[in-house]
């Protein structure tokens, strides 16, 4: 680009100089960049969660033969145990994806539910997956606890008066507790 300087044009001076940077130009450079950037904050999150396990770790689990001993150095530690007694061990594995701040939606989720009989030994192995899962609703309901219910300034009232005058400290030792520093009673 030519800068010509001085009113008359037949008796200009050219100089040269460097195209500046228009607002157009910026945009039509920007705006595919940040296209880019929104593009990818877009593209969602991906978690695993829990046990690797694959077909092969499963199918080395054979009823009557496998024992507990077996099934924790192939598998690791259970996920879950059963909620009384130890006989049925749970290995879950999910996979969760997250889209920006939405909340996260299992896209995948195996178990492995295997049984133990009184021997120790595998009796049943089943599976399951996402599609055999079913929604639960949590019950909102408070268990009511015993005592009083007071407001903040019950509270904050409450204690005025109940405070001991008496310059010299109550004893606040047990009633078994001799006051000389051991039980009552000879022991």
């Amino acid at each position: 680009m030519m800068l010509v300087t001085g009113r008359h044009p037949d008796r200009c001076k050219t100089k040269e100089r460097a195209v500046p940077m228009t607002s157009r130009r910026k945009l039509r450079l920007t705006l595919p960049a940040l296209t880019l950037l929104g593009l990818g904050a877009c593209s969602p999150t991906i978690d695993n969660h829990g046990h690797r396990f694959d077909a092969d770790m499963a199918g080395a689990i054979i009823p009557g033969v496998t024992s507990k001993q077996e099934v924790a150095q192939l598998m690791g530690s259970p996920s879950a145990l059963a909620t009384f007694e130890d006989d049925q061990w749970y290995y879950v594995a999910q996979k969760t994806e997250r889209k920006s701040f939405y909340q996260a939606e299992i896209t995948d989720q195996q178990v492995l539910a295997i049984t133990f009989g009184q021997d120790g030994l595998v009796t049943e192995v089943e599976r399951a997956d996402l599609a055999q899962a079913e929604d639960i609703t949590p019950v909102a309901d408070v268990t009511p606890t015993s005592g009083n219910e007071l407001s903040l300034a019950q509270q904050l009232l409450g204690n005025i008066g109940r405070f001991n005058s008496d310059s010299k400290p109550r004893d606040r030792a047990p009633p078994f507790w001799d006051k000389r520093g051991g039980r009552r009673g000879g022991v």
